[in-house]
């Protein structure tokens, strides 16, 4: 990847993330999908896909994404904390202690 490329990541990325900030997750989204074009690697592109289809109320969306960005980031704590967070909502008290301890391993 050329500098610039991995700026322009980085551009999108920050602006995706003022978008969310902003609660507009439909733009948000669309800056996603646009990191996602340059880079379908993107861990946090399909992490921040999935909170950008969380605050548009598309539950089973977002836990898709956040699971695609964990098979690219096995690590990536924040989407375990996400899938527990959207668990314990579901009062799926297993799929919490799993994530959980996932997020904090």
């Amino acid at each position: 990847m050329t500098t610039r490329a991995a700026a322009d990541l980085r551009n999108l990325a920050e602006a995706a993330q003022q978008r969310l900030d902003a609660g507009d997750g439909a733009s948000a989204l669309r800056l996603f999908s646009q990191m996602l074009q340059q880079d379908i690697a993107q861990a946090q592109a399909f992490f921040g896909a999935g909170q950008a289809l969380e605050l548009m109320g598309d539950d089973t969306g977002a836990a898709a994404s956040w699971r695609h960005a964990l098979t690219l980031d096995p690590e990536l704590a924040a989407a375990h904390g996400a899938l527990a967070g959207l668990a314990a909502r579901r009062r799926e008290w297993v799929g919490v202690r799993e994530e959980a301890e996932l997020a904090l391993a």
